[in-house]
């Protein structure tokens, strides 16, 4: 499982002020990493005791470019929502705070797929299992809860 949360830089909350609530995301600068399948930008999210709502957007950057977002904002120029692993760095450096921290995106089923033409290579099944194994476990030691 993987799991997105929103976060800014500390600048960005200095310059704008704390969020109280999902619905303030819409008079906000956010970020939005632009899916294919999404037909206006918003973000579902989940928040104490399993409260559903949804976020509308009016992003001032959308793009398909996770790194991008991340940097955009790093350097303060709005909310952002990313997978929590990917934001560890940053958050270590305290170059990005979680915002609403009581809430965040549902999770995420991560897959593996592989290409099998004949039958599966012998190293393709142990990595697998391998990351059958481990990956939860490391996975959960890094993300932000």
């Amino acid at each position: 499982m993987s799991r997105r949360i929103l976060v800014a830089s500390p600048d960005y909350l200095k310059r704008t002020g704390p969020l109280t609530h999902p619905d303030e995301l819409a008079q906000r600068q956010t970020l939005y990493y632009e899916a294919a399948d999404e037909p206006q930008p918003q973000w579902l999210l989940v928040g104490p005791e399993g409260a559903y709502t949804t976020a509308r957007l009016r992003p001032t950057l959308m793009c398909r470019e996770h790194e991008t977002i991340l940097n955009a904002a790093i350097h303060g120029l709005g909310i952002a929502m990313m997978p929590d692993v990917a934001c560890l760095p940053a958050l270590a450096r305290q170059q990005l705070v979680v915002v609403l921290p009581a809430w965040s995106a549902p999770e995420l089923t991560v897959h593996l797929a592989y290409s099998a033409r004949r039958g599966m290579l012998p190293s393709v099944r142990a990595l697998i299992d391998f990351l059958f194994e481990h990956l939860p476990q490391i996975v959960m030691q890094n993300s932000v809860r």
